[in-house]
């Protein structure tokens, strides 16, 4: 072999290797779930690598909606709870057991390292509970005399600065972290009102509440299970308890105090997430 040849050899083989080695570090997240095209969690899985930009997540509407209560597959019925609320300001406690449902968008930054994140954008407290169990209490639905929700959730304090996202509870997770299935970390960015009253005291008027991703053995759907306090507090201590699951929802969530330029997402959610896989 002459030189030519042995130096383009090199160069390709050098160049196949690098291919093979960089590759899986490079590689989109993918999400795998149950199209609500097909009839919700009913319906065969679909998987889409995950949007590379939190504006990208929005176009393509890559949003879902997380429910204390799902219907089961398979004619199971209805599972799950309410939701435990609770502000406590030390001469007086306001516990509220509540039907809560959560919804964002999911999208990946960066390529090495990369996270998967999640901005939840929109709320609904108190939807009425499914027959069989026990309803909302009243105070879930109650209103202030100023006409505002007594529990009343914020996304519109402009916070992060600059961020396209800006005024979401947002979140994230390494690949080492969606490897796992389960692993606990921090919605960020959180506000919550009770009786007029703000529950976190840091940057931006917000807080952090710790939650725990839970993708389930393949075949069920992911939850975020909570029971902690929202930090810094107030002089109004809130805590959360409680369990929310991805959903099929043909209702549209429209809590009014939603992202600045985030639009009002689709009737239905994208679908019932199964898991998040790291190719």
């Amino acid at each position: 072999m002459n030189i030519r040849h042995l130096k383009k050899a090199i160069i390709a083989s050098a160049a196949l290797l690098t291919t093979s080695l960089s590759a899986p570090a490079l590689a989109d997240f993918t999400i795998h779930y149950k199209a609500d095209g097909s009839g919700g969690w009913q319906g065969p899985a679909a998987s889409e690598p995950v949007p590379t930009s939190y504006q990208d997540a929005v176009d393509n509407d890559f949003y879902y909606i997380f429910d204390s209560f799902y219907l089961a597959k398979d004619g199971g019925g209805w599972v799950g709870d309410r939701v435990e609320l609770v502000a406590d300001a030390g001469i007086i406690t306001i516990p509220a057991n509540c039907r809560l449902q959560l919804g964002g968008y999911i999208w990946q930054e960066g390529d090495d390292p990369k996270t998967v994140n999640i901005a939840v954008t929109h709320s609904r407290v108190g939807k009425p509970v499914p027959n069989g169990f026990e309803p909302n209490d009243d105070i879930c639905n109650e209103l202030n005399g100023d006409g505002t929700p007594v529990i009343d959730l914020f996304f519109n304090n402009n916070q992060p600065s600059g961020a396209p996202y800006a005024g979401a509870w947002t979140a994230s997770a390494t690949a080492a972290d969606v490897n796992t299935g389960t692993f606990t970390d921090f919605f960020n960015n959180v506000q919550v009102e009770a009786m007029n009253f703000e529950c976190a005291s840091g940057p931006g008027d917000g807080g952090a509440i710790e939650v725990t991703y839970n993708e389930n053995p393949v075949g069920q759907r992911v939850e975020f299970d909570f029971n902690a306090a929202i930090n810094p507090s107030s002089f109004l201590s809130c805590s959360v308890d409680g369990t929310l699951y991805s959903v099929w929802e043909k209702e549209v969530l429209d809590e009014p105090d939603h992202t600045p330029g985030t639009p009002n997402p689709s009737s239905l959610s994208r679908g019932v997430v199964d898991h998040i896989s790291n190719p």
